[in-house]
């Protein structure tokens, strides 16, 4: 199978000495089952049963106690049964020791694994991730890898299985030749004969995968929205479409199990049929002595078990190979999608100004979010606005501006300097950037602030939370900055945490600061105190505003109003208002700004 090759490949590359060392072990712990079994004819002879005639068994027997006394050690059978508990012993404790191997190989392998694929997330490009599904990374993340640690140990286990059946089949060929033939010859044909089994199992499996997959996505879309769902009174509505998820989930998982359960059944039926046949065949058709019989029986009824198990876990493994192709086509899809890496210790600073230069971009949907030939300027220490209606490309100049998206015609220069997709990664280490959501981690309020810039200190960050009017309510708080913000800052009001999200961009000292909608949570009074901090900070930053409330550009240098993906008009607060049927004085008229 391809994904079974794939994924031995992988894991071999991953953790190699973890995963040859669990081989070793492997063979070992077969190695010692089949000199345990091999001690079996000594030990029936000793006991008195009569080997004579019983050709290969009787010469394997001899054998036995020639090797024994060449070591000094003198074929009795408490000698022998000494040793049969010393070798069965030594498996036990390989087999302990094969498992922890195999618990540190499917652990590392699975760190490896999910490293990468969220460090191929976190490098994507920004146009893939809008265009992706966050939720689908999450499962990949979580319930997928769940699903590969579980090939990690099925496959190990199966190899296992596979080695004490080799050395069954070895023994079994040395005491009959015949027999091992026949054994090995409807052994094949029955799993020729289940072939397909393992391929319903697999595309079983990648239903029951995409099945968890659809469950994720629907689960986590409407817990995040579980406000508007008890506001709109659509709890039905979410509880409806989580069970028919839900019941999805339950019918692959049925499949599944009823596949596996016949898969089973086939292969038990199978094996003792087998049996019957071997019996009658070594018996009536080759007058096989009853010795041998016995010895070739007691052989196959130990090889059964294994088969059984080693067919059991292929069957779960073909079920579970489709996860391991999900999460790899993740990272795959990722991968390809990285941004440039750039120079990870250069920094681009900005000394006179930022422009777009005809700039033009879509999403390659009918004109949603496209701009097209935008000319724009921000001067170093400068506020500038956007304003417009919703949909009129403000957002996705933010996104061009930050190195987030690349033009498809024109450019976007710093100081003059093309901003290559390779510099995009140093010239975001001098953005401080606030959106309208604000968002927190479930962690403390210093935790959050340093996710902006890990080498600040305290007193850094008390200044920072003091110039975006955050410093009152958190030095009220009985933990101070140790305490917990909840989920997505639950535990602060909106404008709260617009302020942290605020002054968590403050803290990077950044050369361009944008607000994007950062300032709609704020009452008036703590709006204004914010802006004349942020005006404040001029000689050191520039500020790019998006605002709807547009008494919040009041203090912009300049304004462009851009309308349908173009700059419909630009320049200063009063310049714009004096124009009487100007897009801008519309926009304040509608805003009662201007009589």
């Amino acid at each position: 199978m391809s994904d079974l090759a794939a994924y031995l490949k992988w894991i071999t590359a991953t953790a190699p000495l973890l995963a040859w060392g669990a081989f070793l072990l492997i063979v070992l712990s077969s190695l010692s089952e089949g000199l345990g079994l091999a001690l079996l004819p000594s030990i029936l002879s000793v006991a008195g049963l009569d080997l004579q005639g019983a050709g290969n068994l009787e010469v394997f027997a001899h054998a036995m106690s020639r090797a024994l006394a060449a070591v000094g050690l003198k074929p009795t059978l408490a000698v022998l049964l000494v040793i049969f508990f010393l070798l069965t012993s030594m498996r036990t404790l390989l087999r302990r020791v094969q498992y922890l191997g195999m618990l540190a190989l499917d652990q590392s392998s699975l760190l490896a694994l999910r490293n990468r694929l969220y460090r191929a997330v976190l490098n994507a490009n920004w146009l893939f991730l809008c265009r992706s599904r966050s939720a689908e990374f999450a499962h990949a993340l979580t319930s997928e890898m769940t699903r590969v640690g579980q090939i990690t140990i099925l496959s190990l286990t199966l190899a296992g299985e596979i080695a004490v059946a080799m050395i069954y089949g070895l023994i079994t060929l040395v005491l009959s030749p015949a027999f091992a033939g026949l054994v090995v010859a409807a052994a094949a044909l029955l799993i020729f004969l289940l072939r397909g089994t393992v391929t319903s199992l697999h595309d079983s499996g990648a239903r029951f995968s995409a099945a968890t997959q659809r469950l994720h996505n629907g689960m986590s879309e409407v817990l995040q929205h579980l406000k508007t769902a008890k506001t709109y009174g659509a709890e039905g509505q979410s509880l409806q479409m989580f069970v028919s998820f839900n019941r999805d989930v339950m019918d692959a998982a049925l499949d599944m199990g009823r596949r596996r359960a016949l898969a089973s059944a086939l292969f038990e039926g199978g094996s003792i049929l087998i049996l019957c046949l071997m019996i009658y065949v070594l018996i009536e058709m080759l007058h096989a002595p009853a010795a041998g019989v016995l010895m070739l029986l007691l052989i196959f009824a130990r090889l059964i078990p294994h088969l059984q198990s080693g067919h059991q876990h292929f069957r779960e493994l073909a079920g579970m190979l489709p996860s391991f192709a999900n999460v790899m086509e993740q990272v795959r899809r990722c991968e390809a999608a990285a941004e440039p890496p750039g120079d990870q210790d250069r920094r681009l600073k900005l000394q006179t100004f930022i422009s777009l230069d005809a700039v033009t971009f879509s999403y390659g949907t009918a004109g949603a979010g496209a701009v097209r030939d935008i000319d724009l300027v921000i001067g170093a220490g400068k506020i500038v606005a956007l304003v417009g209606p919703s949909g009129a490309g403000k957002s996705t100049i933010i996104d061009l501006i930050m190195g987030l998206l690349t033009p498809q015609s024109g450019a976007v220069s710093i100081d003059g300097h093309r901003l290559a997709p390779a510099d995009a990664h140093a010239w975001r280490k001098e953005i401080g950037y606030v959106a309208q959501d604000a968002p927190l981690l479930n962690l403390t309020v210093r935790d959050n602030m340093l996710w902006g810039r890990p080498d600040a200190t305290d007193d850094e960050i008390m200044a920072a939370l003091q110039r975006a009017g955050a410093a009152p309510f958190i030095e009220a708080l009985p933990a101070g900055l140790d305490s917990i913000v909840g989920e997505r800052g639950i535990l602060f009001s909106q404008g709260e945490r617009q302020r942290l999200a605020l002054a968590r961009a403050l803290l990077r000292k950044p050369a361009l600061l944008i607000l994007d909608e950062a300032t709609n949570g704020l009452d008036a009074e703590t709006e204004t105190l914010v802006m004349r901090q942020i005006d404040g900070l001029r000689a050191t930053t520039s500020v790019l505003l998006v605002a709807h409330r547009l008494s919040t550009i009041r203090w912009a240098d300049l304004v462009y109003v851009i309308d349908a993906g173009a700059v419909a008009e630009s320049g200063r607060w009063d310049d714009l208002n004096r124009r009487s049927r100007g897009r801008f004085r519309a926009l304040c008229e509608a805003q009662y700004l201007v009589a």
